[in-house]
């Protein structure tokens, strides 16, 4: 997939987030953010001029997501962490935190596995719009197996 371009790749991410879950209160196709919370993010995240963000969450200052045609890029307790899509191999719910939510409309953790046996928690929003993030990522996780 990086050989297509980075309006493509965004395009893709927002098809199957959009298919796979919906818009919620923080978390949502990035075009769907208000302009003041895209600003926010397009500048917390440090976007280079050619990265095209396509999925967006922000919860607040410290605490926010981008998914961009190139990099997962988030911030918990205001510590940002970033993943090259090429390098997110899984995302999944761990049974232990589907077991304390009793539902995964309720789930908020969402783990990333990448390359070198890395794992990371990712704060989301529950429900529709964690349906959306998770898909899009197993998606960015298969282009890395082809």
């Amino acid at each position: 997939m990086k050989d297509k371009s980075p309006l493509y790749r965004a395009d893709r991410l927002a098809f199957r987030f959009r298919r796979s879950g919906l818009d919620g209160t923080f978390l949502r196709e990035f075009r769907n953010l208000d302009e003041k919370d895209q600003a926010r993010l397009a500048a917390l995240a440090e976007l280079s001029s050619d990265e095209v963000p396509a999925i967006g969450c922000y919860f607040d200052e410290h605490s926010w997501i981008v998914v961009s045609s190139d990099r997962l890029i988030w911030s918990e307790g205001g510590q940002m962490k970033h993943l090259a899509l090429a390098e997110i191999t899984d995302a999944t719910i761990l049974p232990a935190s589907l077991a304390a939510a009793g539902t995964k409309d309720r789930v908020t953790e969402l783990v990333v596995r990448a390359t070198g046996n890395r794992s990371f928690a990712v704060r989301v929003e529950a429900g529709k719009p964690l349906s959306g993030i998770w898909n899009a990522l197993k998606m960015v996780a298969s282009w890395n197996t082809c």
